[in-house]
């Protein structure tokens, strides 16, 4: 009885830990028996998609269930860890959210997304120098993309600190990028208007 016991047990564990499947395909040929690997990083990749919907809907509890899975895939994939700090950020939970983005750079430390999204995080955070510096280096990234945005998220991080001056170079500088950046440009409509200078505002 325990030996029958330990031999389905085994074989359920051996089922557990297979990373390829089979399944029969019918063409004119006849029957053929296709094999297919299972891919742990596209895993992770779905499941993190899944969880930045859900994110996105502020449903933090479905989001948690599919970064548990993709962890569970993959668990030195980047965008993960990305996904995970700002999850723990919407949570409150600084702690974890600090290290989970650090986790994130130190897996792919040429992501400027990432320093930009940390950057942000610390300036919630109020560790403003060092959100400046990751700032700075998500804007000094020239394969970056989205630098308006950095520009943007970077001023209004000096604004919150009520260094106006600066936070306004960074808008302009966004803008230089982008003139029709809406972000960029309702902040240097604020900024006119409480210089009452109504008409630029």
């Amino acid at each position: 009885m325990y030996r029958l016991a330990g031999l389905i047990l085994l074989l359920v564990m051996l089922s557990a830990c297979t990373t390829e499947s089979s399944s029969n395909i019918k063409n004119f040929e006849g029957s053929t028996t296709v094999s297919t690997k299972f891919d742990p990083e596209l895993a992770a990749r779905k499941r993190v998609a899944a969880a930045q919907l859900y994110l996105q809907r502020n449903n933090l509890e479905r989001a948690k269930f599919h970064l548990d899975r993709a962890y569970e895939h993959k668990d030195d994939y980047p965008d993960l860890h990305f996904t995970l700090g700002y999850y723990y950020q919407i949570a409150k939970n600084y702690d974890l959210a600090d290290k989970s983005f650090r986790r994130a750079i130190r897996l792919d430390n040429k992501n400027a997304e990432y320093k930009n999204g940390y950057g942000q995080f610390l300036c919630v955070i109020q560790k403003y120098q060092e959100a400046d510096e990751y700032f700075r280096m998500a804007i000094n990234d020239r394969t970056y993309s989205n630098t308006a945005q950095a520009l943007v998220n970077a001023g209004t991080c000096k604004a919150r600190q009520d260094k106006l001056d600066e936070a306004v170079d960074y808008y302009r500088r966004a803008l230089n990028i982008n003139a029709k950046l809406p972000a960029a440009l309702l902040e240097m409509a604020q900024y006119e208007y409480n210089q009452e200078r109504y008409g630029r505002a």
